[in-house]
């Protein structure tokens, strides 16, 4: 039986690194490692990147440092030619003045692990990200 590759690949970014106290660099060396390992099992599939949730508690200084990574996240999968989804601008569900700060937290199930409406949010994300014709 020969498997057909696919024509698409999501890969999700998870908090596990940011929650044990990698250094960004660490991070972002892992991230980049793995989009070009990734690159390469996975051609001819086009993939997309989908950055790091920020966390439904209420801490400031770390949902600043998701947004600092996911900023370079997207740089590194541009770079490789992947597609990239920011999840903040789709996951915050009350706006506050400060982005970074989440009010509400009916997209989670205990403030860091999506339910399923917010599990439902990212697919529907990854959906437009990659139907509509020429966006990556």
């Amino acid at each position: 039986m020969t498997l057909r590759k696919p024509e698409y690949l999501a890969i999700h970014a998870a908090i596990n690194d940011v929650s044990k106290r990698a250094t960004d660099a660490e991070i972002l060396r892992d991230v980049e490692q793995a989009m070009v390992e990734i690159s390469r099992v996975a051609q001819p599939a086009r993939c997309l990147w989908s950055g790091i949730i920020p966390v439904g508690k209420e801490s400031l200084a770390f949902n600043i440092r998701i947004a600092e990574l996911n900023d370079k996240i997207r740089v590194l999968a541009l770079s490789q030619g992947w597609g990239y989804i920011d999840p903040s601008q789709f996951m915050y569900v009350v706006k506050t003045k400060n982005p970074h700060y989440i009010r509400q937290q009916r997209i989670y199930s205990d403030g860091l692990h999506l339910d399923v409406g917010g599990i439902r949010m990212l697919g529907e994300a990854v959906a437009r990200a990659v139907c509509p014709v020429g966006n990556f």
